[in-house]
């Protein structure tokens, strides 16, 4: 098992957020705000196998879901944003830094 960390940053505003990992539900909240002065709103990790990891996220308040694979090797970073009530997301393998 590896740590996967996982960042919600831009565009988060009072919403209601559940992120699964395969079947898993690994994070769900009801008020997400993003601090505009460093375009973050929550930090959480969760265990998962290397490999690929299907993903899950879905923002109730703005009716917008979408599901993508994850490559999961070593430290792996995954920033979630809102953008015009779409769902985006990178990755990496070195942190994100916030000012």
């Amino acid at each position: 098992m590896t740590e996967l960390a996982v960042v919600l940053e831009e565009g988060f505003d009072g919403d209601e957020v559940a992120v699964r990992v395969g079947d898993d539900l690994v994070f769900a909240d009801a008020a997400v705000t993003t601090r505009p002065q460093v375009g973050f709103a929550k930090r959480f990790t969760v265990d998962v196998p290397e490999g690929d990891v299907a993903v899950s996220v879905e923002v109730r308040t703005r009716d917008a879901t979408t599901s993508f694979p994850v490559a999961v090797s070593g430290d792996t970073h995954l920033g979630i944003s809102v953008e015009h009530d779409q769902v985006t997301h990178r990755t990496s393998d070195e942190p994100f830094w916030y000012a």
